[in-house]
């Protein structure tokens, strides 16, 4: 029995996270948990479980490496605009992260922590403030070590939770042994990555799951202005086969002293995943929004394509092509990009010969309405285009 103590006091620390994607967990303890684009069914599991009926802690964690080449050959090495998979003709530990989930009676609760060269981007727009006399500075150093932390309570089908999520909009998500590319999307690199605040969910059925956060917006542990952001978002899962989630947030997102003012911007996000055969699964994702400003009304129009193929029980293949549109009033800075549009075609071949572990070579190309890539010796994105060649690797549990 003290063995058993033991173990659960020292894993409660590592509580948290989607990581665990096998763990004893219904719809009712992470509803609406649309970050994973396979099927359940698919999704590795951890072997590392305790249960003792009132309470569950499974602990998990993964570790991602890549090796890119830009056959741009950028001298300063840099892959622009791609955010996680950024650094050309290197080796890249990418992320390690290690976090569990816990169920005791009607609370739960994740905690996932990581390190490497992805949390530099995840947290790279967090608000910056310096310290004051009562009160610490908070930044990206600060936070950067955090992928997700939140507790909640379960009352029948309702769902509490407070602390820093993994945002919900579209279907790729951080691990990348969760989605089906190993690059992620223009959308997902645009949209926000977390959010911070409180979610109540109501699990009407098996089908059927409603949202409503409040947050402190986009990227934001700590707020970068006085006003709050909302979120309303709807699950459809009719089976195993077919997955739909719909998302609305808004709020003001803009920095206090942006001379755009304190406009509320408004996001509507939508995707859906249909296997329509045993081996092929096809999903489609639609963003857009606007934001009316001191300077006029900016605009935003983004989607993608997906496609996976199951060629063997360990050999996958997996097609994506997305466009994203940014357009702003004059004076105002765009929301999202340096050019007008950014698109990129992906092709993206898996190898997993076992349930933990997986390989995958990526060649990619990304376009853009301007002058945003980097090529040769040239200080200043001088190039329109770039392509990518990368063998990347996970392994985890």
């Amino acid at each position: 029995m003290n063995v058993h103590r033991s173990a659960l006091l020292v894993t409660f620390f590592l509580t948290g996270s989607g990581l665990a994607q096998g763990a004893p967990e219904t719809q009712a303890t992470r509803p609406l948990e649309a970050t994973a684009a396979q099927p359940p069914s698919e999704q590795p599991s951890s072997p590392f479980v305790l249960s003792s009926g009132r309470a569950s802690l499974t602990l998990a964690g993964y570790v991602e490496a890549l090796y890119q080449w830009n056959f741009n050959n950028p001298e300063n090495g840099v892959t622009a605009w791609r955010g996680f998979d950024n650094r050309h003709n290197t080796v890249t530990l990418s992320n390690v992260v290690l976090g569990a989930s816990w169920q005791y009676r009607a609370m739960v609760g994740r905690l996932a922590l990581q390190v490497g060269h992805t949390p530099e981007s995840y947290y790279a727009a967090e608000p910056s403030r310096r310290a004051v006399p009562g009160a610490g500075a908070t930044g990206q150093e600060v936070w950067k070590y955090v992928q997700e932390a939140t507790v909640g309570a379960r009352a029948g089908a309702w769902l509490v939770e407070a602390g820093v999520f993994l945002s919900p909009i579209g279907p790729e998500s951080m691990p990348v042994r969760d989605n089906w590319n190993w690059s992620r999307s223009n959308l997902f690199y645009g949209l926000p990555y977390y959010h911070t605040g409180l979610r109540v969910t109501h699990t009407f059925n098996p089908r059927h799951a409603l949202a409503f956060g409040v947050f402190n917006g986009w990227n934001s542990v700590v707020d970068n202005n006085v006003a709050k952001s909302v979120m309303l978002q709807y699950a459809y899962t009719p089976s195993a086969e077919v997955t739909f989630n719909a998302i609305y947030f808004g709020g003001i997102e803009r920095d206090r002293a942006d001379a755009a003012g304190g406009a509320w911007r408004s996001l509507f996000d939508a995707y859906l995943r249909v296997r329509v055969a045993r081996r092929v699964t096809l999903m489609g994702h639609l963003n857009a929004g606007f934001e009316p400003n001191n300077f006029g009304v900016g605009y935003w129009t983004a989607a993608a394509a997906y496609a996976r193929f199951e060629l063997t029980d360990t050999l996958r293949l997996a097609l994506r092509v997305d466009f994203f549109q940014d357009r702003a009033p004059a004076m105002a800075s765009r929301i999202f990009w340096a050019a007008d549009w950014m698109s990129s075609q992906t092709a993206t071949l898996e190898y997993a010969p076992f349930e933990h572990l997986s390989a995958r070579l990526e060649y990619r190309h990304d376009h853009a309405d301007g002058p945003v890539f980097y090529e040769g010796s040239v200080a200043d994105p001088s190039a329109s285009s770039q392509d990518t060649l990368t063998l990347g690797m996970v392994a985890g549990f």
